[in-house]
């Protein structure tokens, strides 16, 4: 499921207010409906956003599709979990050719580890269930914006 950009910011064709380094919204993709969500309430006007795991979506399960593709060669930037949650990205990224930059919001986030009979089984990537964890993750987006685009 995606977020139609031109839907997200009816003023796609025009200059975004206050920012006058940019003749169009900075064209993002955020890989998860959560980030996608955080992104368009910190960027608004001045972002044009494609989400490529929408609500009600699994990014477990998701298959990316061309349009998805389409949607990260045209970024300039792409939000992304990390941690191994988005196993299919950095395939679908390379197949497209992207040039964006990438921001991994979990940067410096120590996720819990899953243990079974004392050993290590797997990482837990749902790092944004913690509510301070959470805070952490939508301020490296206003970082984001505050030094890089603003």
């Amino acid at each position: 499921m995606h977020d139609n950009p031109s839907s997200d910011n009816p003023a796609s064709d025009n200059p975004a207010p206050g920012n006058p380094a940019h003749e169009k919204p900075i064209r993002i993709v955020a890989t998860y409906s959560i980030q996608g969500d955080w992104v368009r309430k910190i960027g608004g006007d001045q972002v044009g956003l494609a989400t490529l795991v929408g609500p009600g979506g699994d990014a477990h399960t998701y298959e990316p599709t061309p349009r998805d593709s389409v949607a990260l060669s045209e970024a300039d930037i792409v939000f992304e979990y990390g941690l191994g949650f988005e196993t299919w990205l950095d395939r679908l990224f390379e197949a497209s050719g992207s040039k964006a930059r990438r921001i991994v919001v979990t940067a410096g986030i120590k996720p819990r580890e899953l243990v079974q009979d004392g050993k290590r089984t797997e990482v837990d990537p749902h790092v944004w269930h913690s509510p301070s964890n959470a805070v952490r993750m939508v301020e490296a987006t206003v970082r984001f914006f505050s030094v890089s685009c603003l």
